[in-house]
C-alpha cells in the first residue's frame, strides 16, 4: 500500500502549518493596537497619552476590564473576586498587580499595575519668537 495522499507527506503537512499560521503572528501583534513606544506629547497635537501609563501590558489589561480572561460561569469561585475586599478599605485600595488565573487554553501571568510615567516628546518644532528690547527710559540722578 502506498502513501500517496499529502495527508502523509510529512514535509509538506509542516509547509501548510507554517503557512496556515504565519498569519497568526501579525494578529497577536502587541503594536497593532498599542504602541509600546508611547511618548507624551507637550505642544501642538491632540489626542494621545497624557496621563502615566501601566507598566503591564495595555491588551491584558483590557482583556482582563473586558472580562475574557474569565470563564462565563455562575460559580463564584471562577467570576471576578475584589482584591480590595478583603483589606477591608474600598476607598483607598490599588493594586499593584492583577493575577490571571491559567486555563488549559492559555497560561496564567501578572499584569503590572505600578504606574510608568511617559517621556516626553515634540512633534512640531516651535522656534522662539523673538522680542523686541525693552524699553530703555534715562534716569534722573
Amino acid at each position: 500500500m502506498s502513501f500517496n495522499k499529502l495527508s502523509y507527506d510529512f514535509c509538506a503537512y509542516k509547509n501548510e502549518l507554517a503557512q496556515s499560521t504565519g498569519s497568526l503572528g501579525w494578529v497577536l501583534d502587541e503594536n497593532r493596537f498599542y504602541n509600546s513606544n508611547s511618548a507624551r506629547i507637550n505642544f501642538g497635537i491632540v489626542g494621545g497619552n497624557e496621563v502615566s501609563i501601566i507598566k503591564g501590558s495595555m491588551v491584558d489589561l483590557e482583556s482582563d476590564l473586558k472580562g475574557q480572561t474569565r470563564l462565563q460561569s455562575k460559580c463564584p469561585q471562577l467570576q471576578y473576586l475584589n482584591q480590595c475586599s478583603s483589606s477591608g478599605n474600598m476607598t483607598n485600595c490599588q493594586p499593584q498587580q492583577i493575577v490571571i488565573k491559567g486555563n488549559p487554553s492559555n497560561m496564567g501571568r501578572v499584569i503590572d499595575t505600578t504606574p510608568m510615567h511617559l517621556k516626553s516628546a515634540q512633534m512640531f518644532r516651535y522656534t522662539p519668537i523673538p522680542l523686541p528690547q525693552g524699553i530703555q527710559m534715562p534716569r534722573c540722578r
